[in-house]
């Protein structure tokens, strides 16, 4: 396996990289284990939004420990020949660190919802039962690090 990291600081890469993917993996710790989730998500402004509901594991290790690691796949892997009729699959991942905020309040809840909903393709909250908002909260991850990592097979 050939691996290749570079770390990324441009803002227009990253939009454009995490804009494509619709699956977030993070690992939180849950004492001296991780603890991986795959969750969807919404990207803006170096911020990783996702919705949540306000209990449960996720929020209780969250609290004692807001800092994760996450990855997203952003491309397929792809299965091509090469010149010596191998078989190769090709991957592109993005791996960061951030910290996580818990937000509750309704404008913030608001605000990071159609972040999320915007990506996933619907263009307002209309849809969504205000009730429901009541519910759920949003985790907001602030990108400290990120990486690209290429790989093949």
């Amino acid at each position: 396996m050939k691996k290749r990291t570079q770390e990324i600081n441009d803002e227009q890469i990253m939009k454009k990289m995490l804009g494509r993917a619709g699956l977030c993996r993070i690992s939180m710790m849950d004492g001296d284990r991780p603890y991986t989730l795959p969750l969807t998500y919404g990207y803006k402004d170096k911020c990783i939004y996702i919705n949540s509901a306000p209990g449960g594991k996720k929020i209780e290790l969250l609290s004692r420990n807001p800092e994760v690691q996450f990855e997203i796949e952003c491309t397929e892997g792809s299965i091509r020949e090469n010149s010596t009729a191998k078989k190769t699959a090709s991957c592109q991942s993005l791996i960061g660190h951030g910290r996580v905020e818990i937000i509750s309040d309704t404008p913030g809840k608001r605000s990071g919802m159609e972040v999320i909903m915007s990506q996933h393709g619907a263009s307002d909250l209309d849809d969504l039962n205000p009730r429901d908002m009541d519910y759920l909260v949003i985790l907001k991850l602030n990108i400290e690090s990120l990486q690209k990592i290429e790989s093949n097979n």
